[in-house]
């Protein structure tokens, strides 16, 4: 019992502090999309974690509490961790609730926590709200970064998403679809994307989407969630999207070849190495 009470007390003296955590310097050309002669950003990984001071006991052996952790890069130029941040906060907010920093957000959640166990004291659930920031790809010039956000309030099971952020190096913008794709092409591109879809899933060319996917209107549709490779543009749509939970994320990698005529000249596109095939 002394055990435990002295356990419990450490606890609390821990609880609801913010840790931010330097986990070293990254250089990012060890990443397999990074070329070997490619202008790579040094970063360094940091976080913050936050947790709740409310201890949820499920039996005599298991003591848990909820927490948020926010693991992210941060780089010396001081405008981009400004947008990751942002991004990050943007990604978890919602239409009655937003967020300015990493603070903010991860002090939110175990709020939110606190006040829900307060009206429900017999809960012996503890929450998480896990986020990620990967630098998926550097060279001189594309930054690509991924975020994933896993998050439990209760329920049959956690939710996850995933969303790319691309950086253009040289112009120093998040780029979009418009930005390497000639002007009015992107039906085109939405033509050849379902092509490769239906391939991908076993589907003829009639084969209707209503039965098995969520696209609305049972039409395909690309979405805005993508990333360049070094051999083509890829789409992520995310767990309920246009499946069911289960079915988990779907890839779809369209080609540069594939739709080299739609590109851009002298787009981000052409910068990228071992394109020698647009």
């Amino acid at each position: 019992m002394k055990k435990l009470l002295i356990g419990f007390i450490c606890l609390c003296m821990l609880a609801c502090q913010s840790e931010n955590k330097d986990k070293g310097n990254v250089d990012s050309t060890l990443n397999a999309e990074s070329s070997a002669s490619a202008d790579t950003l040094t970063y360094k990984l940091d976080s913050i974690k936050v947790s709740s001071v409310n201890l949820v006991t499920a039996d005599d052996q298991v003591t848990d509490t909820s927490k948020a952790v926010i693991t992210f890069p941060r780089f010396s130029d001081s405008s981009l961790n400004t947008l990751i941040e942002a991004q990050v906060c943007k990604n978890a907010s919602s239409p009655d609730k937003s967020f300015k920093s990493y603070q903010e957000l991860a002090n939110n959640f175990i709020k939110g926590f606190d006040d829900y166990l307060g009206f429900n004291e017999d809960n012996i659930q503890t929450w998480f709200l896990d986020i990620n920031v990967d630098v998926v790809q550097q060279n001189k010039a594309l930054l690509a970064l991924k975020f994933t956000q896993a998050d439990y309030m209760g329920g049959a099971h956690p939710n996850s998403s995933f969303s790319y952020l691309n950086y253009d190096r040289q112009s120093k913008a998040v780029l979009t679809l418009d930005s390497v794709l000639k002007p009015n092409t992107f039906s085109k591109l939405e033509t050849i994307a379902e092509q490769i879809f239906r391939k991908n899933e076993g589907l003829s060319p009639s084969q209707s989407l209503a039965d098995a996917y969520f696209f609305d209107k049972d039409i395909f549709h690309l979405n805005s969630n993508f990333t360049l490779t070094s051999t083509g543009i890829e789409f992520l749509y995310n767990p309920y999207e246009i499946k069911p939970y289960a079915a988990g994320t779907t890839r779809l990698l369209v080609p540069y070849t594939a739709i080299k005529d739609i590109i851009k000249p002298n787009s981000i596109i052409h910068r990228l190495n071992n394109n020698a095939g647009i």
